[in-house]
């Protein structure tokens, strides 16, 4: 509500006058782009996904029109949106008890502190983090009970990882990339444990790894990875990952989705997707996605399917194509 107007006099003294440089202005936050054609707000007003909206979504995209948010939600959102449905659903099972997904991840911690290199003053805390996060659902805890592991030993890598997992599940992407790039930074290149990693970090760029483009989270470009700017580099990458995880789908669809990404007819990528359709691991827990790789393997074997953006392979050229492809050959 306004206040009353003033209606007394001001007491102002020379003493209580200081006179100096004006105080700077504060920093305006940055202009929204459309998150389907790039346009900056400017004369009209953007609008965000109602769903994102729901989900208090610090990241949701803008968009300047309807017709733009419908294109964005046919070429990747609905997707988005999906993949997080079904993570929820992997997460937690309807009668409130820990989901397939995290009681193999609590295996599989549980397994790695049995090793050699066990250490209680590390591990114990990490193990208390995972109890925590899964079974007690209180993700601010095991946040402040990682982060301890993590000053008690900053070499190891598993406690950035798993830091990264508990912000990823709080929709901290941004934090969650950076604590996977750390992860990443302390494992050999080109293990298996290397590529998981990689993958998830991967994940937690993206708006979504199942749909046919991997379009990143606007909240994550800034901080992202440099080889996440160059489609190139991300070839190679995802090359590198097929090989350290030949049975993950994830990795053969990150691979399949770039090379198409560069050109509207790619037999490399289509056989990559065929590849991951093999796959038997959780991503393909759901028949859709398996089906989703197949039709697209068809599309880019016969340069039928529509560009990631309008006009974007008019120009490629034979040569481009040859060129893209030999980056990938290896298996």
């Amino acid at each position: 509500s306004l206040s009353a107007p003033y209606h007394g006099s001001l007491n102002v003294k020379p003493q209580n006058v200081v006179v100096g440089e004006a105080e700077p202005e504060p920093e305006r936050p940055p202009a929204r782009q459309c998150a389907s054609c790039g346009a900056t707000e400017g004369a009209v007003t953007f609008m965000r996904c109602g769903k994102c909206a729901e989900l208090r979504r610090l990241d949701a995209p803008w968009y300047c029109g309807r017709a733009c948010q419908k294109a964005d939600w046919k070429r990747c959102h609905k997707a988005f949106h999906e993949e997080l449905d079904q993570m929820g659903d992997m997460l937690f099972s309807s009668d409130g008890k820990v989901g397939a997904q995290l009681a193999a991840a609590r295996e599989q911690m549980a397994a790695a502190v049995m090793d050699d290199n066990f250490d209680s003053s590390y591990d114990a805390v990490m193990n208390t983090a995972l109890d925590m996060f899964m079974n007690k659902r209180d993700p601010k805890r095991a946040t402040k009970l990682l982060r301890k592991a993590i000053t008690s030993d900053p070499a190891r890598h598993r406690g950035y990882e798993l830091l990264g997992v508990v912000l990823q599940q709080q929709r901290q992407f941004s934090e969650a990339m950076l604590e996977y790039g750390k992860a990443i930074a302390r494992l050999p290149p080109g293990g298996e444990e290397w590529a998981r990693v990689t993958l998830q970090q991967l994940s937690s760029i993206a708006q979504t790894v199942s749909g046919k483009w991997i379009v990143p989270r606007h909240a994550c470009m800034e901080l992202a990875p440099e080889w996440f700017h160059n489609p190139h580099e991300q070839i190679e990458l995802a090359v590198k990952c097929c090989v350290a995880v030949p049975n993950n789908s994830q990795a053969w669809h990150w691979r399949a989705s770039m090379l198409a990404f560069l050109s509207r007819q790619s037999s490399e990528a289509a056989r990559c997707w065929r590849r991951g359709a093999e796959c038997s691991d959780t991503m393909l827990s759901d028949s859709r996605f398996k089906e989703d790789m197949l039709r697209w393997a068809h599309e880019t074997e016969t340069g039928t399917g529509e560009p990631p953006f309008p006009g974007m392979w008019d120009e490629s050229t034979e040569e481009d194509v040859e060129n893209r492809e030999s980056l990938s050959r290896s298996r």
